[in-house]
This record gives structure tokens, C-alpha cells and sequence, in this order.
């Protein structure tokens, strides 16, 4: 006869006509056969009545990945790692953090910088000792007056270290800009070169075949410059310029705006039909000597231009926005003094093929 355990205290599971008070009921004991055992039929109890439990495994290849904090901690971090300059029509500074994330000290052994010359770092004398967790700030320079485009990489060494992650990537076109108008009295001049070879049948018949896809261009153009500090400026830039590329304006082309556009606006609109403004290509809006502001093309409608990002300043007419063509001096220019403040200036540019 089995025997039961008292339960030591009344229990009451629900409330309701089916619950009874279990006080003094006989519980059965782990050994009574009153337990029932899973799938046992007649024979309960018998060898292998019992089910037998079984643990399923799953095999997966892992890999071996550092701690959440792994991910800042120990190496070095260089904050920013890209930096797209744009357009520059003058001198550019930027700022980077170099942070030593190892918990000891770190010692930068050499800041190397690849690329057109025209940039620089300050305070990269070195060796420079870092300690543990320190961070410190660069001032890289990009002139304005050197190569072209920017296109650097400057990678900051430290002994020991990987160099992932110490690097900045340095971007942008170089605008040496020729913001001088022609005189309105004066023609710009424009020609075309073709470059073909001209083969001979046996029969004397000619044909041409040409050997240059896209025809070479060249502009000429007369400016006065009515004051001194605009002389000064337009010599400095074609001094400076030299042969290298310039960004001429197709004056022929220009277009009034008719409609104002305001800062952060991505729509310049204008008339663009018959003019030179192309998809991908680079655009000046201008107001005077002073007051420009350069642009890249995304697409051209009709009646607008949709801009790669959104311009800096405020325009409307009687502003206009000039197509830029990439060229190179044909030949050193003289400026002549017609009086102590004024003179004029004759430019010939050739295209570039870009």
C-alpha cells in the first residue's frame, strides 16, 4: 500500500464549483506506482519503457572577435579619415585629431605625406611621444598655388603600430580662377584645331581620316583692369599659375539668372540652351572681380542647373553663371600699365583634354 505525504497546509488552486480544499490529501511518493511513466503501457517500469533524453548539437564556424571595447582601444585613431576639399579658389586648413587609444604611450616615428606637392602638416617634427589615451591636433595647409587637383594621402606612423586607421585622404580641385570680364568692346575670340591624315587609293581618290576625337580649342580674350589691386590680383594668379591649369570662364556663354537662388539652394535657374553648361562639368556664378562662387554640374534642363551640393552664397541678377573651361596658357602675358592704376592684359588659352 503506498504511502502519501500530508500537505502542511490547506490549498486552494481556483475558486469555482471544481475546487476542493486539498487539506490532508495524500500526495503520492516519488516510488508509488501510481507515478505514470511516459509511454508505459502493461509493463510499466520495464527496461526501456523510459525516454532515453538526447541532446541535439549544431555545428557552426565561429571567429575570434575583441571585446565591444576592443574596437576603440588599442590603436591609433586619426578623426577625420576623408576630406573632400571641393573647389578651392583660395589657401585651406583643416583640423585633424590624432588619438593614441592604446592604454601606454605610443611614439610617432614619421607623418608621411604622398601626392601633388602644396600640402603640409604643422608640428610633425618628430619623433613625438604620445601617452597612454592622449590625443592631439594637426593643422594640415593645402595652398592653393601648387599642383593640381589635391589628391594626397597623409599617413601619421607611430612604432609598432598598424598603420589601419592612420591615414587621411585628401581631395579637391584646385581653381585657378581668371575672374576678370573681357572688355565689352572687345570680341572673345574662339577657334577649333582638327588633326586628320590623309591617305591616297592607288586610283588617286583621298579620304581623311581623323586622328583627334574631340577638336582642340582656344580662347583669347583683352582685359583692363580699371584699379590696382585688380592688376595685382590678375597677375598673381597668372604668375602663379604659370603652366599649369587654369579655370577660364566662356564668357560667350554666359547666362543671366531668372530667378534668385538662395544659400543651400542645389537650382540655379537660367537658360541654357545653346550654351556650353554640360553634366559633369563646372560652372562660376558671378557677380563682379570680387563675388564668385564655382560649382559642379549635376544635370542640365532647360530652364536650370541642378548642382552637386548647395551653394554657399546668396545670387540674382544681375549675376551670372559662366560655363569653365579647363586650359593652359599658350604664351607668357605682359601686362601693359596704360596709367599707374590701370591696365590691360591679353590672355590665349588652349584646352585641356581632362
Amino acid at each position: 500500500m503506498a504511502t502519501g505525504v500530508a500537505a502542511p497546509a490547506p490549498i486552494a488552486i481556483v475558486t469555482g464549483p471544481m475546487a476542493l480544499p486539498l487539506a490532508g490529501a495524500s500526495i503520492p511518493g516519488p516510488t508509488s506506482p501510481a507515478w505514470a511513466i511516459a509511454g508505459a503501457g502493461p509493463g510499466a517500469g520495464s527496461p526501456g519503457a523510459w525516454v532515453a533524453p538526447h541532446v541535439e548539437t549544431v555545428a557552426s564556424l565561429g571567429a575570434l572577435a575583441p571585446e565591444h571595447d576592443g574596437q576603440w582601444f588599442d590603436r591609433v585613431h586619426v578623426i577625420p579619415r576623408r576630406v573632400d576639399l571641393g573647389f578651392m579658389s583660395g589657401n585651406r586648413q583643416v583640423q585633424v585629431e590624432v588619438w593614441n587609444a592604446w592604454r601606454r604611450g605610443r611614439t610617432l616615428s614619421a607623418v608621411d605625406i604622398t601626392g601633388p606637392v602644396g600640402v603640409s602638416v604643422q608640428g610633425s617634427a618628430v619623433p613625438q611621444q604620445f601617452a597612454g589615451l592622449q590625443s592631439k591636433v594637426f593643422l594640415v595647409d593645402v595652398s592653393v598655388l601648387e599642383g593640381f587637383p589635391v589628391d594626397n594621402v597623409i599617413a601619421w606612423v607611430f612604432t609598432g603600430v598598424s598603420a589601419e586607421g592612420t591615414t587621411l585622404v585628401l581631395t579637391g580641385q584646385r581653381l585657378v580662377l581668371l575672374s576678370a570680364s573681357p572688355n565689352a568692346e572687345d570680341a572673345v575670340e574662339e577657334s577649333y584645331g582638327y588633326m586628320t591624315d590623309l591617305m591616297q587609293a592607288w586610283d588617286g581618290t583621298e579620304q581623311r581620316v581623323l586622328l583627334r576625337a574631340i577638336a582642340s580649342r582656344e580662347l583669347r580674350f583683352r582685359v583692363t583692369l580699371a584699379t590696382a589691386r585688380e592688376a595685382g590680383d590678375v597677375a598673381t594668379r597668372l604668375y602663379a599659375g604659370g603652366r599649369g591649369l587654369f579655370s577660364v570662364p566662356l564668357w560667350q556663354d554666359a547666362a543671366p539668372l531668372t530667378a534668385p537662388a538662395a544659400p543651400g539652394a542645389t537650382s540655379v535657374y537660367l537658360e541654357t540652351a545653346g550654351r556650353a553648361f554640360a553634366e559633369g562639368g563646372v560652372c562660376v556664378l558671378w557677380r563682379d572681380h570680387w563675388t564668385w562662387e564655382p560649382a559642379t554640374i549635376q544635370s542640365v534642363a532647360a530652364d536650370h542647373l541642378v548642382l552637386d551640393s548647395g551653394i554657399a552664397g546668396a545670387w540674382a541678377a544681375p549675376a551670372v553663371c559662366v560655363p569653365l573651361l579647363t586650359a593652359r596658357l599658350l604664351d607668357a602675358v605682359p601686362l601693359e600699365r596704360v596709367a599707374p592704376a590701370v591696365a590691360d592684359v591679353s590672355v590665349a588659352f588652349a584646352q585641356e583634354a581632362v
